[in-house]
């Protein structure tokens, strides 16, 4: 991925989870419904699912 980034004028360290993160925190940041958020994410567990809300 680090060389599709680097092509595309992006910083080439970052991860793939560093997109779900991203993801998550523009759901919270819309308020959007938890539950909601889980079921797109993949999630089963709240625990789950806050390991990716860092704001």
């Amino acid at each position: 991925m680090g060389t599709v980034l680097k092509a595309a004028g992006l910083n080439p360290e970052l991860h793939f989870h560093d997109l779900r993160r991203t993801a998550r925190v523009a759901m919270a940041d819309r308020n959007m419904d938890e539950r909601w958020a889980m079921d797109l994410m993949g999630h089963k567990t709240r625990s789950c699912s806050e390991r990716y809300n860092i704001v």
